[in-house]
């Protein structure tokens, strides 16, 4: 099978390319033949090989030359998506639409009234056209202002790579419990204000052996609000940069707990990748997988409410302190699910679904 993305790989590595990155490669490896396009220019992932058009001209010569069986866009509001998949159409090509969380009711609340007329005028067509809408969850699918623009809806979610390692039990000789947050720093779009406020909270306590560590892009656009709270945390609390390659393997193999207080996410690649290794995780259940690690004991749910998260938290470190071993071997067991070689193969079979229906 010939396939092509369709994805905005840019400047930064974020989730989106890290999605296709991952995917690609395991779509590869089962006997596929693949491309990728980008409407911008990929400076963030030199070993991934992706193709620069922003022309209509060039995509139609593409298509022309290269003949797919199917395209795979990822996101919605991009200018060049909406000549893209008019060439397609034209060309009697399927094409399918990963929203990525772009519609969802909590997204889409955000320079609403922009949003309707974009929609109204250009992105409700390119939407209505597709073959399929692909949704990363059930939840992000019910949440998600746009489904009904679509027939068809497909499940494929983010994938991780479960790291072969021990599982070790919580050194109860440390004298904190290490909790990190790793992901975009953005007050709104993270739900961090209840989080720090919870965190501001312990500390005034006095509760000094919890530890949390913030890590995140310092192009981000709430850094410098982070940092400033933080300080004010008794030095219980720390914003460290971003974090990437050995050196965060090494920080995820030495964290105790992961959290997350998103109001609103597809499905988190960050958790996927705490899960892998064996780090049980606090979720709100914006992130649509609260649920999924509390009833695997896996982790636990929480609100997006000071008060709850600060519960939550001292549950976890009674908890993880009394039987981390279960914790640690349920969150791996969890991660597995979500391998991205089955995640591949899942797409691979959504991908002939659409073709036969064509």
């Amino acid at each position: 099978m010939k396939i092509l993305h369709i994805a905005p790989i840019g400047d930064l590595k974020q989730g989106i390319g890290s999605v296709i990155e991952s995917l690609s490669y395991y779509q590869r490896i089962i006997g596929n033949e693949l491309k990728i396009v980008s409407p911008r220019k990929n400076n963030a992932y030199p070993d991934m090989d992706v193709i620069h058009i922003e022309k209509s001209k060039e995509f139609n010569t593409l298509i022309n030359t290269w003949k797919p069986d199917i395209v795979h866009f990822h996101s919605v509001y991009w200018k060049q998506y909406l000549s893209f998949y008019k060439i397609l159409k034209k060309r009697g090509v399927p094409y399918i639409v990963q929203m990525h969380g772009a519609l969802s009711e909590a997204n889409y609340s955000k320079n609403k009234l922009k949003k309707f007329i974009a929609n109204t005028l250009f992105f409700n067509s390119y939407l209505r056209n597709a073959k399929g809408l692909v949704f990363l969850s059930e939840n992000e699918l019910i949440r998600c202002v746009a489904k009904d623009l679509c027939k068809s809806w497909y499940i494929i979610p983010n994938g991780c790579n479960v790291p072969v390692l021990e599982v070790r039990k919580h050194n109860k000789d440390h004298k904190f419990l290490d909790v990190i947050y790793i992901g975009r720093i953005e007050y709104q779009v993270k739900g961090l204000q209840p989080l720090v406020d919870a965190i501001k909270f312990i500390s005034e306590r006095n509760l000094k052996n919890i530890r949390f560590s913030f890590y995140g892009n310092p192009l981000d656009p709430d850094v410098d609000k982070l940092k400033k709270d933080l300080s004010q945390c008794n030095n219980i609390a720390g914003y460290y940069g971003g974090i990437y390659g050995e050196e965060k393997d090494k920080r995820f193999r030495d964290a105790d707990l992961f959290i997350l207080t998103s109001p609103s996410e597809g499905l988190p690649m960050g958790v996927l990748e705490a899960l892998s290794y064996g780090i049980p995780c606090i979720l709100t259940p914006g992130t649509n997988m609260a649920e999924i690690v509390e009833n695997v004991q896996a982790g636990w749910k929480t609100e997006l409410d000071t008060n709850c998260i600060v519960e939550t938290i001292r549950k976890a470190d009674a908890e993880i302190s009394d039987n981390s071993e279960r914790y640690r071997n349920n969150a791996i067991e969890l991660a597995k699910k979500y391998d991205w070689s089955l995640i591949a193969q899942t797409s691979i079979e959504i991908y002939r679904k659409v073709i036969c229906q064509h």
